[in-house]
C-alpha cells in the first residue's frame, strides 16, 4: 500500500460485458479482496490493455481506480460481488472507462473498441 503496509490479498482478473450504443464490449477489470472483505468493498480497478487508455470520469480515477456508487455504500451482507460486477456493467454502458488508441498516434476519441 502506499503507506508502506503489506497486506495479502485475492485478485480477481477478467472482462465486464458492457452494452454501449447497440454493441457488447469487454472492459478488463481486476477485484481486490483484502482480509475483512465481506465486511469492506474490494478495490475496483479498471486494467486496460496496450492498445487502451482510461477515460477518467465521476466513476474511474485517471490511475484506473473504480468508484461507483455500489462501492461507496458497500454493506454487508446486502453487498456482494455479483451485485457489483452488474453495476459496474451499468455504469460503464453509459460512459465507457477505456478508449481505444490501436495505432498509439493522438486518434479522436472512440469508445474501446473501435470498429
Amino acid at each position: 500500500f502506499n503507506d508502506g503496509s503489506f497486506k495479502d490479498l485475492l485478485c480477481l482478473a477478467g472482462t465486464v460485458a458492457v452494452n454501449y450504443k447497440g454493441n457488447r464490449y469487454n472492459i478488463p477489470i481486476e477485484i481486490w479482496l483484502t482480509d475483512d472483505h465481506p465486511n469492506n468493498p474490494p478495490m475496483c480497478y479498471v486494467k486496460p490493455t496496450p492498445d487502451m487508455y482510461i477515460a477518467a470520469s465521476a466513476n474511474v480515477e485517471s490511475d484506473g481506480h473504480i468508484v461507483i456508487p455500489y462501492l461507496k455504500s458497500w454493506r454487508h451482507p446486502s453487498s456482494d460481488l455479483a451485485n457489483l460486477i452488474a453495476q459496474m456493467s451499468d455504469v460503464f454502458g453509459i460512459q465507457p472507462p477505456v478508449y481505444s488508441n490501436p495505432s498509439g498516434a493522438n486518434v479522436a476519441r472512440t469508445p474501446y473498441p473501435t470498429q
